[in-house]
């Protein structure tokens, strides 16, 4: 009868652990599934142009209407919930490649003051040499803080309108061109500086979609490079965003 018991409490004891563990597992879940998704994490692909003061002035910043092409690599979002799941505060970690064309204009990177000028960062036409390909590149590390205001807390099926300010560290910039020489042979040349790019900006954003799909418009509030070292700058960037779930 003792054994019978013992078997029996044993039993007990058992079922209750196991449906206390059970009933915390699904409770995480069913918390984690609750939770509002935001609509930051994606790919963002777009286009755009620099805007400056006189811009005839600087012709090697405006080869074409729409010289900035931009790819961006959202990889963590978070958002705080305000009201439901139909208003928050979104932020995240993401990083953008943004590429400037240059047409056949080589870029001029100096520490001392060329010719009277008041630039070290310019360009000169090159006109020995033809460019299959000339570009300015820089990459950043953005950190966004957005209201959101979306119809479901799921991305799927879901209205959602985003707009705030994303800050950015600028991480690198590079200059490369691509052709081929008269006899010829074929040529990549790349140079990794700063390039007088202000390390730390920031610019406006909105973003507005449906489902995993949207568009997004991106307008820098500080230049792009220091003071004094070319025209005052500020992008201007627009294009698609697929978003994912992970």
């Amino acid at each position: 009868m003792k054994h019978l018991l013992l078997s029996l409490m044993l039993c007990t004891t058992a079922y209750c652990v196991y449906s206390q563990n059970g009933d915390l597992s699904t409770k995480s879940n069913e918390d984690k599934d609750d939770k509002p998704k935001p609509h930051f994490a994606g790919l963002d692909v777009g286009m755009g142009t620099l805007l400056l003061d006189h811009p005839s002035d600087y012709p090697y910043w405006n080869v074409t209407d729409l010289n900035l092409s931009s790819f961006g690599f959202n990889f963590m979002e978070y958002k705080l919930p305000i009201v439901k799941q139909y208003l928050g505060l979104t932020t995240g970690l993401g990083f953008n490649l943004n590429s400037i064309k240059m047409g056949q204009f080589d870029v001029v990177h100096t520490s001392t003051i060329p010719g009277g000028k008041n630039d070290t960062l310019f360009a000169v036409q090159n006109t020995v040499q033809n460019y299959r390909s000339n570009t300015f590149s820089y990459g950043t590390l953005s950190v966004p803080l957005m209201i959101e205001i979306c119809s479901k807390k799921e991305t799927k099926k879901s209205f959602y309108l985003d707009a705030g300010v994303v800050g950015y560290w600028c991480m690198y910039g590079t200059w490369q061109t691509r052709g081929k020489y008269m006899n010829g042979d074929r040529f990549y040349n790349r140079v990794t500086s700063q390039f007088q790019l202000a390390p730390f900006g920031a610019y406006a954003t909105a973003r507005l979609g449906f489902d995993h799909y949207g568009l997004f418009a991106n307008y820098n509030l500080s230049p792009l490079f220091k003071k004094n070292a070319t025209s005052i700058i500020y992008p201007l960037t627009f294009g698609i965003s697929l978003n994912l779930d992970y």
